[in-house]
């Protein structure tokens, strides 16, 4: 599972093998991130109702704490009302004076709602987030929506290499995990070739050393891997 880790997917297995970083891993990034650029009061809204937007709200909880600095605002919102709900959030968030924003709101038009909110209000804090959504709708409204806002994105560090190579191929940039998504069924023919006599789940587990293009991938016992880095890019409007 190029995109998942053992952190939310529950179901236990021996054959469940995840290629992405574990979310853990963002907690000291964001602490450095956070002291470096000296943002003390942090909001924290996010979707209820995943595993996935639970994981990282209390990763964020943590780094936050490490870095010294305080949760001012804090909003849980269902899948399927962030339209209707985000203006309100937006509306009672703007008294706690967040200098920065996280926001792991995985719906466009709640996005682009909660986004038009902060524009009306005059909120200028900053916003980080880890899902790609904000990104994607800043993209295709930059123009409506005129935001004096800096947006930030945690990712998986990609590959350079990579890019270059699909870029040559089909002449537009990979999309998320893409690198991870090649190195997994790279990973498992490699695999498939070396492994012997052994069974598959057992060489990926304990014999693997594969030289990927996003990471080197050796597994612990729950399947997850081993390497991997985070990274704080700044999203353009």
């Amino acid at each position: 599972m190029p995109a998942n880790t053992s952190e939310y997917v529950k179901a236990k297995s021996q054959y469940a093998f995840f290629t992405t970083i574990k979310v853990a891993k963002i907690e000291p990034v964001l602490a450095q991130w956070l002291r470096e650029h000296n943002k003390k009061k942090v909001a924290l809204i996010y979707n209820t109702g995943g595993a996935w937007y639970e994981v990282v709200a209390e990763t964020v909880k943590r780094a936050v704490e490490s870095a010294g600095g305080e949760i001012v605002f804090e909003e849980g919102v269902q899948f399927g009302s962030e339209a209707e709900v985000l203006p309100t959030t937006i509306a009672k968030l703007k008294n706690a004076n967040a200098d920065i924003i996280f926001s792991e709101i995985d719906d466009d038009q709640g996005i682009f709602v909660m986004l038009k909110k902060m524009k009306e209000l005059g909120n200028t804090a900053d916003i980080m987030s880890v899902t790609t959504s904000v990104g994607r709708v800043l993209n295709e409204n930059s123009t409506s929506l005129g935001l004096e806002n800096n947006f930030y994105a945690l990712a998986p560090k990609t590959s350079t290499a990579f890019q270059e190579h699909y870029m040559e191929r089909y002449g537009t940039l990979p999309g998320a995990y893409a690198d991870s998504a090649y190195d997994s069924l790279m990973l498992l023919v490699d695999a498939m070739k070396s492994r012997g006599n052994v069974p598959l789940e057992v060489y990926l587990k304990e014999e693997t050393d594969y030289q990927g293009y996003a990471n080197s991938y050796d597994f612990d016992e729950n399947g997850d891997i081993l390497d991997g880095e985070w990274v704080v890019r700044t999203v353009g409007i």
